[in-house]
């Protein structure tokens, strides 16, 4: 390993454990408690992962708060991620799940670092809005942490979406993909993708990956899994591929895991085998977070589209 190697290794670890330090920070000052699976996916950019079992009552190490659907709060064990911290995060789940919250409560972290480099990527300036909102209640508000800032603007129809604190240069700052070239030959600290699903696939990410690899940046996908091409992180982010240990995915995530948005009243209004609105796959990937096949059946995961041909169905073919 090289001089410059170890340097940027260095630099990366202590990066690293300022943001996890700050974000435990926040989530005492705060009194925050994630969704499971929204800490199952946080913890893994930290190198932990869920035990899936009680902390022990009096641990003061190695747990961490869950709120569970009834609203109530335990505690759950963490240990360590075999394979360190995940760089590349996706939390695939299904409408309202807590998706976006849970994305700024993990950039908030960043926040400790000094000239920290963070962009929210959307398809447009909007798509970027309910995360630098929450973003800015977490960091700048009253009810927040209320950090002093040199700049804060929060218009995304002129395309002005940037957070840049007093104490620590750190800067937030939102992208639209529209405007791609924008993005080119910019060291980041972290990719945030807002809606991914909207985006061309993964290439979004290939085109501006480079600019990640200097500081080991990370990159995270919170979307539903409204297209095909999010089966890539199911593939990849499991553990199954040694290629890729630094990949992680949180999927299958139901509505139900966040009672603040539940209604089920709307989940009866929208289920197809009660002549609701909407179709077997629409409901799956809508309320049960779920990754469809999509030609008409629905599975835990997605497998990506079917492809019909002479060879794969000849008798279609035969007459």
């Amino acid at each position: 390993m090289s001089v410059a190697q170890l340097a940027s290794n260095t630099r990366a670890e202590k990066r690293d454990a300022l943001v996890t330090q700050f974000r435990r920070y926040t989530a005492d000052k705060l009194q925050i408690a994630l969704f499971k699976h929204q800490a199952d996916w946080i913890l893994a950019s930290d190198g932990f992962q869920l035990t899936g079992k009680p902390a022990h009552p009096h641990a003061t190490t190695r747990f961490i708060n869950i709120r569970n659907a009834d609203t109530s709060v335990s505690r759950m064990g963490i240990t360590e991620r075999p394979k360190g911290p995940a760089r590349v995060l996706a939390d695939l789940a299904a409408y309202k799940a807590g998706k976006s919250w849970s994305g700024a409560f993990y950039l908030a972290g960043f926040a400790a670092v000094p000239n920290a480099r963070v962009d929210l990527i959307g398809l447009q300036y909007q798509i970027c809005t309910p995360e630098f909102d929450y973003l800015a209640e977490f960091l700048l508000s009253d009810r927040g942490l209320g950090l002093p800032y040199t700049r804060y603007h929060n218009q995304p129809k002129s395309g002005r979406m940037l957070i840049e604190l007093k104490s620590t240069g750190a800067r937030f700052e939102c992208r639209s993909w529209e405007q791609k070239e924008m993005l080119k030959g910019q060291e980041r600290d972290c990719y945030y993708f807002c809606e991914a699903y909207m985006l061309p696939g993964l290439s979004a990410f290939k085109s501006v990956s480079q600019n990640l690899r200097k500081r080991q940046g990370s990159a995270v996908f919170t979307t539903t899994a409204d297209r095909p091409w999010v089966t890539v992180f199911h593939d990849r982010g499991h553990g199954q591929d040694p290629d890729f240990h630094d990949w992680h995915c949180t999927c299958g995530v139901h509505a139900r895991e966040n009672p603040y948005t539940f209604s089920q009243q709307e989940y009866n209004r929208d289920h197809p085998s009660k002549g609701g609105l909407m179709t077997r796959d629409q409901f799956a990937v809508a309320w049960e977070g779920k990754l469809g096949e999509y030609v008409g059946r629905v599975y835990n995961y997605q497998r990506g589209q079917l492809q019909f041909t002479p060879e794969t169905h000849p008798a279609w073919w035969a007459a």
